[in-house]
């Protein structure tokens, strides 16, 4: 009989604060030796933030808490975990991280019909394989997983599981589809430290079920190795916290095959319809480290928050507001923020710290993965309590998004130009929208303009608080920052443009176009940028658009921590 120890064989990929060299380690060697890794990296940003998700869910259960700021503060100061006191709960609950248990599998439900199996692979969706689509530059063929891999991806999996239609025992066809795990859709913060034992500590939210903190809990909550109640394809509320954290939106059950040498492999998994969220739930109320904003369009029944996640089309910078700041009614930025934020206002974090913010996510387009993705931001946690600076944010936000829209209208006039040449005569052939807007699409002076700017921004999130200036009171920001920034604005506007129309200036009928649609474009950007601009700076008409290959288009050279693949 197959057997594996997640307590004590490695799986878990780590890497070492000494020397950044890559470990696997099991659960209770990566809480023992915390404070001497750097951080849980795996390829699949998937799965690296499940798995602090699940290392969070035994801390919560091991420490029953922490209940205060206090009580965070002392195991902060400890500098590490006690060995002693994980070991004794892993020992209490042994046979139930055994990943192939009879009775008990961990994360999966036993005694599922094998003849109802599938490809493992199907628990893996970031990877090409038989059974899956193919990832763009991924060409793993070979379906079957170790147990380690085996382990990483089924956590991953019920988090991240995409809405459809699903495997069905027989006389359960009204299951045959099923909702999208917690996670789909969502962009996933997490704050880091220095070591893993830091950055566990600063996601730990204060946790107090007497206190319905950080939501409402039953007397039963408790992980799903704990529970012995069987997954069933029911619809059904979080019983609490950790309950939640460990949420299983499938009933799972792993194969495992061993071959002449005694090597377990996992090549087909069982996968059915697991718990759903009732219809009306609000997963704002217990979630910790996703942004929401209301949702307008909900349908009756339906979720009235969206979570922020991520856009092929939109970088995730522009949302930082709502990742940074709560407006009653409007948006709910992650709970884990507001409580380093209480943090500070009780003095164990410094306000002035800048500590990177990880965000982690995939993108589907109902049942299909179009990719995943990991990015970060920097987090000045000034941030999270001064609501002025926030301001400040967002009229720089403002200023790029008003400059992107001019843009675009600017791409819109050459495009036009280009499908009819004197369209810009009121009785003259008028282009057809599609035609213009595939135009616009093929010019993609908007996607060059956004990535441009994302280096920029990084730089204005940091240097911003800094940038600070106090008179009779009043606190004002940005005075040099904010100009900077606006030059760096009107930069990647003028060297989208150029880029985007290099190469149509053969012949006169084109190079008309670029000529009119680039005055309107330098015409709306003085109109824009004339607060941010000193009388002794050139005005935007008179600055020269950067061609892809001159010193102005480092703008986009600048390495930025951004991980991507995409499905095709």
């Amino acid at each position: 009989m197959a057997h594996f120890d997640l307590v004590y064989e490695p799986w878990i990929p780590c890497l070492r604060a000494v020397d950044g060299r890559s470990e696997e380690l099991g659960l209770l060697a990566v809480l023992a030796r915390a404070h001497e890794l750097r951080e849980i990296s795996d390829p699949s940003p998937l799965v690296t933030i499940t798995l602090h998700r699940l290392l969070l869910a035994i801390l919560h259960r091991v420490l029953d808490g922490p209940r205060s700021p206090q009580a965070w503060w002392d195991l902060w100061n400890q500098g590490r975990f006690d060995h002693a006191r994980f070991e004794a709960y892993f020992r209490r609950w042994s046979e139930r991280f055994d990943l192939f248990h009879p009775e008990y599998p961990f994360y999966q439900t036993a005694g599922l019909p094998e003849e109802k199996s599938q490809v493992s692979a199907k628990l893996t969706p970031e990877v090409a394989s038989p059974g899956n689509a193919v990832l763009l530059f991924d060409h793993t063929l070979d379906s079957a997983l170790t147990p380690a891999e085996a382990a990483r991806a089924l956590i991953a999996y019920h988090a991240f599981a995409v809405g459809g239609l699903v495997t069905y025992l027989p006389g359960e066809e009204k299951h045959r589809s099923a909702k999208a795990g917690p996670l789909t859709g969502s962009a996933v913060a997490l704050v880091r430290g220095p070591t893993l034992f830091h950055t566990l500590l600063l996601n730990l939210h204060r946790y107090d079920p007497e206190d319905d903190v950080p939501c409402p809990a039953d007397p039963d909550d408790a992980p799903c190795w704990e529970q012995d109640d069987p997954v069933i394809p029911a619809d059904r509320s979080p019983r609490g916290y950790l309950d939640y954290l460990t949420w299983q939106s499938r009933r799972s059950r792993l194969i495992p095959t061993v071959d002449a040498d005694g090597h377990i492999f996992v090549r087909q998994a069982v996968i059915l319809k697991g718990f759903q969220f009732p219809d009306g739930f609000e997963q704002p109320g217990v979630e910790t480290m996703v942004a929401f904003v209301k949702n307008p369009a909900a349908r009756k029944g339906g979720d009235p928050w969206k979570p922020i996640g991520f856009n092929p089309e939109r970088a995730i910078w522009r949302d930082s507001l709502a990742l940074m700041q709560s407006i009653a009614g409007q948006s709910q930025r992650p709970k884990m923020l507001s409580w380093l934020s209480d943090l500070i206002v009780e003095g164990y974090l410094e306000r002035h710290e800048v500590l990177p913010l990880d965000l982690f996510g995939m993108v589907t387009d109902q049942a299909n993965i179009l990719l995943w993705r990991q990015e970060r931001l920097p987090l000045p946690l000034s941030y999270l309590q001064d609501s002025e600076l926030i301001r400040v944010l967002g009229d720089a936000l403002g200023l790029a998004e008003e400059t992107a829209r001019s843009l675009y209208a600017a791409s819109r006039e050459l495009a036009e130009l280009l499908e009819a040449p004197g369209s810009d005569h009121p009785n003259a052939r008028q282009p057809s929208r599609e035609a213009v807007s595939t135009r616009v699409r093929s010019l993609a002076m908007e996607t060059r303009y956004w990535s441009y700017l994302e280096a920029a921004f990084h730089t204005l999130l940091v240097e911003l608080p800094a940038d600070r200036a106090e008179s009779h009171g009043e606190v004002t920001y940005g005075c040099q920052a904010l100009p900077a920034w606006a030059r760096e604005v009107r930069q990647a506007a003028l060297t989208a443009f150029a880029a985007g129309s290099e190469g149509l200036m053969t012949v006169p009928r084109t190079t008309k176009a670029v000529a009119r649609a680039e005055n309107t474009l330098r015409a709306a950007l003085r109109r824009i940028h004339r607060p941010y601009m000193p009388k002794d700076e050139p005005s935007a008409g008179e600055i020269s658009p950067a061609r892809p290959g001159s010193a102005g288009a480092d703008l986009a050279a600048v390495p930025t921590e951004i991980v991507t693949e995409e499905l095709v």
